[in-house]
């Protein structure tokens, strides 16, 4: 990887009881899903070692100013960034211009449900963004659990009157100089379904762009995805220390 400048952004939200993995609730109780997903965090953090000259930034939600993220701050010298905006989407859109604008000169950005993702696919990633402008790494349900853009894109993630794509004159004024675009990417997308990342694709394809396709890995959001990965586990409890620690306090 050649890349003077690189960000990679860790999209992760504070484990709160009743606020994340909900979709593994009566199997886990809130609070077990809660520590759950702790754990992944911690594992995607520990675990997911990027290539040298990248810079890891934890996108925080609901907010940097809770305890748990300034505890990441400390425990692993990143930092913080809030995520902005109403949807997934919006947030991620915003994330890749604050790093673009900041100097990197390509943006990954990753979630924390695919705790024992390899190394080599962030690796494979960034060597994939010197050759194209975009790269996405599809999910076994549908969405993806990587995507990645160079500075070809860069104009996506600025302001409207900066020209972005499809940006018309008539949408330039009537939006004014201050509005933040949305990289269109992210836009129109049905969210938690699975055709996200099929339209996603289709509309880097719509913008002219090419995407490099990483190999298929899977997101643990629910209980057979869970299962995968505790049988995954049990043969390799390394991968995900923390993880595996808590499947076996609730056996």
């Amino acid at each position: 990887m050649k890349h003077e400048v690189a960000g990679l952004g860790i999209f992760a939200k504070a484990p709160v009881p009743g606020e994340v993995k909900t979709r593994l609730f009566p199997y886990l109780t809130p609070e077990q899903a809660a520590e759950l997903h702790r754990a992944f965090v911690l594992d995607t953090l520990a675990h997911l070692k990027p290539p040298q000259r990248v810079k890891r930034y934890i996108a925080c939600y609901p907010s940097s100013t809770d305890p748990f993220f300034k505890q990441l701050r400390q425990d692993y010298q990143m930092e913080l960034l809030d995520q902005q905006g109403d949807d997934l989407g919006e947030r991620m859109g915003g994330i890749v211009r604050t790093l673009m604008q900041s100097g990197c000169d390509c943006v990954v950005l990753i979630g924390t449900d695919s705790p024992t993702l390899p190394t080599s696919t962030l690796k494979d990633a960034f060597d994939a963004l010197q050759q194209r402008p975009v790269v996405l790494g599809p999910s076994q349900d549908g969405g993806y659990y990587l995507i990645g853009f160079s500075q070809q894109v860069r104009h996506l993630a600025l302001p409207v009157t900066d020209r972005g794509v499809g940006a018309s004159e008539e949408q330039q004024h009537r939006t004014g100089p201050h509005r933040s675009m949305i990289p269109q990417v992210f836009e129109d997308i049905p969210w938690s379904t699975e055709k996200v990342f099929e339209i996603t694709l289709q509309k880097i394809h719509d913008l002219g762009l090419t995407c490099e396709v990483l190999p298929q890995w899977f997101d643990v959001d629910d209980l057979n995805s869970l299962k995968v990965l505790k049988a995954q586990l049990a043969k390799q409890p390394d991968l995900a220390s923390n993880t595996w620690a808590f499947l076996q306090s609730i056996r």
